[in-house]
């Protein structure tokens, strides 16, 4: 996953509010496209290196770098997910071979993931027997799932402005 040069991700999370969908382009090293729908309201945020975009109803502002915290927190960088697996694994999270399934056409094995410290997410992740990337992840904790995709395939972010 690590070396995975662009992916997508949709999350489908139920909030108290009701569902929000968010859809994700990444392309590493530093480029980002993140659609969010929550209550009939579509959200856009692009980011590219050090420069950030916020659209709402097709109206797009650059927000200065460091304007509104981490904004990157936001993203799905695949090194993070990597090192937060490594970092569970040596806080004694179990991982436990589930059973085979199928996420869009592409065939994976469940693996369920027990928590040693029940602040830590638990959950399952569904890895693709054919490259190992990931499929899916479904939280219970967060309420939510998120769909791998389009793995190593051409995506374009460029700025909306």
């Amino acid at each position: 996953m690590a070396a995975a040069t662009s992916y997508r991700v949709q999350m489908t999370v139920t909030s108290d509010q009701g569902p929000i969908q968010s859809d994700y382009e990444v392309v590493k090293p530093d480029r980002m496209h993140m659609t969010s729908q929550q209550q009939g309201r579509t959200f856009e945020m692009v980011l590219i290196g050090e420069d950030n975009y916020i659209g709402s109803n097709g109206v797009w502002n650059k927000v200065p770098a460091g304007v509104g915290g981490p904004v990157n927190a936001l993203t799905f960088n695949a090194n993070e997910i990597v090192d937060e697996f490594n970092a569970s694994v040596e806080a004694g999270d179990t991982y436990t071979q589930g059973g085979p399934d199928v996420v869009d056409g592409t065939p994976c094995q469940e693996l369920v993931v027990t928590p040693s410290d029940p602040d830590r997410l638990s959950g399952s992740w569904c890895i693709g027997l054919a490259d190992s990337l990931p499929r899916r992840l479904n939280s219970p904790k967060l309420r939510g799932t998120m769909i791998f995709s389009d793995w190593n395939t051409p995506i374009r972010i460029d700025p909306p402005l």
